[in-house]
């Protein structure tokens, strides 16, 4: 048995399942090992980074949002292909917990008239719903240095990012916001 079977067949065996939810249909089947990072070094990776490994002939691309169950979403950042005998046997995976798990993209569709302030309302129709993705401060201010200063959990009233699933045809001028169900969680 070659090593990239062996990995696949202990990640068939104890590997947990997930769910990569793509426009054009989702996909299951594939199976991934992932745990916290021991050695994460700022509150960002603490509380979003997860390590995973995926099997050799995995479907999954960075930018993917993958279902892992029990109202968990995590965000692919990265796939590096571990080689032994010049072929790739697993990949090293960094997954990005989701803490938004339904929002929406809206685009502007047009203006009304309102009869009472007199003044014109843009109008925004929803061409994406349901999507996963992460809302946090911004954890990189001016160039590449990482802020580690700030508190984490607290939101500025300057810098917040969103980091989006990959392939969503963002527009200047479109919108996102969060689904809220019925019970106020997201």
């Amino acid at each position: 048995m070659s090593a990239k079977t062996g990995i696949k067949k202990a990640l068939s065996k104890a590997g947990d399942s997930f769910i990569i939810q793509r426009d054009s249909g989702n996909l299951s089947g594939e199976r991934c090992l992932y745990e916290i990072p021991f050695s994460a070094r700022s509150p960002f990776e603490r509380e979003f980074r997860l390590d995973a490994i995926l099997g050799y002939d995995t479907e999954v691309v960075s930018g993917d949002v993958l279902d892992l169950g029990e109202s968990r979403k995590v965000l692919v950042a990265n796939k590096t292909p571990e080689i032994l005998d010049d072929e790739a046997v697993y990949f090293e995976t960094v997954f990005l917990k989701c803490n938004i798990l339904s929002g929406e993209i809206l685009r502007p569709s047009g203006e009304i008239w309102d009869e009472q302030t007199y003044h014109k309302i843009s109008v925004y129709d929803p061409i994406k719903t349901g999507i996963g993705c992460i809302f946090t401060e911004a954890q990189v201010e001016g160039g590449n240095k990482l802020n580690e200063s700030v508190d984490f959990a607290l939101l500025t009233e300057k810098k917040v990012q969103i980091i989006l699933p990959s392939g969503e045809d963002l527009r200047v001028m479109d919108r996102f916001q969060t689904s809220v169900n019925v019970t106020g969680e997201n």
